[in-house]
């Protein structure tokens, strides 16, 4: 990723299963300001927000409980947009319930009525993305 970051020099980068954890500090490139979430208690997962320090960042919104979901909210000049990432992992346990209601109430605290790039890994194949609701049950969250 050092290659790529100083070959190419994208303004923003985002990672979704990151696999990092806390232990694990982040210095690939000076020229970055770096935000994570890491997945607690499991190993995996995780998302991550790379903005070049040039970028005015203003404020940053981490998912609630479970989700894996974070937002840069980025000033450009007179432009104000929110960089979204998520990751909905595949866990078939009684807490998946949980982490698909804590990542739709996340992604529908942030997103709604904004301008928004949400990139991410939802591992789903029928999500109503309008109105934030999943029409099969957890048949449609699968890869």
């Amino acid at each position: 990723m050092g290659f790529y970051l100083k070959e190419k020099k994208p303004t923003i980068v985002c990672l979704a299963e990151a696999k990092l954890c806390k232990a694990i500090k982040i210095d690939l490139d000076n020229n970055y300001n770096v935000w994570k979430k890491d997945r607690v208690g499991k190993g995996g997962g995780g998302v991550m927000i790379m903005a070049s320090k040039e970028l005015m960042v203003n404020q940053v919104v981490y998912g609630d409980g479970k989700a894996e979901v974070m937002s840069n909210k980025v000033e450009n000049g007179n432009k104000e947009m929110l960089i979204t990432v998520a990751y909905v992992h595949m866990w078939f346990r009684q807490d998946y319930e949980e982490l698909i209601d804590n990542t739709l109430l996340s992604l529908s605290k942030v997103i709604k009525g904004r301008r928004v790039i949400l990139v991410g890994d939802f591992h789903c194949k029928e999500v109503d993305w309008k109105n934030y609701v999943s029409g099969n049950g957890k048949a449609s969250w699968r890869g």
